[in-house]
């Protein structure tokens, strides 16, 4: 499947393939629920959503920041970067998958419309999308001005003060609730170097656990309170990351590198299954989430691998770079991108 680049941090990878794994995990489960919800209660079920839901993404735009920081380019560069790796993607997805609805649904509005609705108040999983695209648009303004990293972050906790008085569209709330876990990101980017004693792999997953067993104590609380259990989480993830080691992080490595398309793609396959639960007959919950989410993930991962093998262009705006490549390992000519 995904190989690894030369200069990838596993970390990095193990880190955001947990992230993406309790994503899966968690809108399959969910949206089993919404139409056959378990007749027992689903109160453990709620505890993990809850717990998992107050890091998960944050922990993907804590690392968005983080490389942010860290592969700076000229604003040319990151325009184009922002535009053909993000807004690329972003926009062709979100596209699909509205139009699927639009029609599932039967709408009686036009489809440019529902596609409108979708994109501003109801983008589902591809908020993360709208609101790191503003995020990052930020990042290159308080670059230009030259705002120090520790104003930064303060501002960023000036932004969640107002996203929780709810003033704004869902689409600035975004923004403004994700804004500090990106700003960390960028501040301790230039702290690369980790301590000795952190570098021990059973400290860090020792830290990682209690950290992880702060959020869940404090995640039900809300307000700041919720803040500082998403934080915990982040942090968890991240030391727990770092622990882990070749060969036994690949598995979670590969998911990262795959991440997003899996964000991407992932209900497509895992709602795509649903209908079937009658007609096979899986009614146990823990079947159909086991079986949802594992779909969930392999089905975008053999979709990126397929998409690499013919050019690139479903997660990734192809560039004259990647025709060429593809053209030279398969023995094609050359041709030129459409002008």
């Amino acid at each position: 499947m995904e190989k690894p680049q030369k200069g990838r941090q596993l970390w990095a990878d193990v880190a955001k393939g947990i992230a993406i794994l309790l994503v899966a995990i968690n809108h399959c489960g969910n949206g089993i629920l919404v139409r056959e919800p378990l007749p027992d209660g689903s109160r453990g079920w709620d505890f993990f959503t809850g717990f998992s839901y107050s890091f998960m993404v944050p922990v993907f735009f804590f690392i968005s920041g983080w490389f942010d920081e860290k592969r700076l380019k000229p604003p040319g560069q990151r325009v184009k970067a922002i535009a053909t790796g993000l807004l690329y993607p972003c926009a062709l997805w979100m596209m699909l998958q509205a139009t699927i609805l639009h029609f599932l649904r039967k709408e009686s509005i036009p489809l440019w419309k529902s596609l409108y609705y979708f994109v501003i108040y109801d983008p589902m999983q591809f908020w993360f999308f709208r609101a790191l695209f503003g995020l990052l648009l930020l990042s290159m303004l308080w670059r230009a001005i030259r705002l120090p990293a520790l104003a930064r972050v303060l501002l960023a906790v000036g932004m969640y003060a107002l996203y929780r008085q709810n003033l704004f569209s869902n689409v600035v709330n975004d923004i403004l609730k994700s804004a500090l876990f990106f700003e960390l990101g960028v501040g301790l980017a230039g702290f690369s170097k980790a301590p000795g004693w952190l570098e021990n792999r059973a400290v860090a997953a020792a830290l990682g656990g209690l950290a992880l067993t702060g959020c869940a104590m404090l995640f039900p609380a809300g307000g700041w309170l919720y803040l500082a259990a998403s934080l915990l989480g982040v942090a968890g993830v991240l030391l727990i990351s770092t622990a882990v080691r070749l060969p036994w992080g690949e598995p979670l490595a590969m998911l990262g590198r795959a991440s997003l398309a899996i964000y991407c793609a992932h209900l497509f396959f895992s709602s795509g299954f649903r209908p079937l639960h009658g007609p096979l007959g899986i009614s146990s919950f823990g079947w159909q989430l086991t079986i949802g989410s594992f779909l969930g993930v392999a089905g975008p991962l053999v979709l990126a691998w397929l998409d690499r093998c013919w050019g690139g262009w479903i997660f990734r705006f192809p560039t004259t770079e990647q025709v060429e490549r593809v053209a030279t390992s398969a023995n094609l000519p050359q041709a030129p991108l459409h002008q």
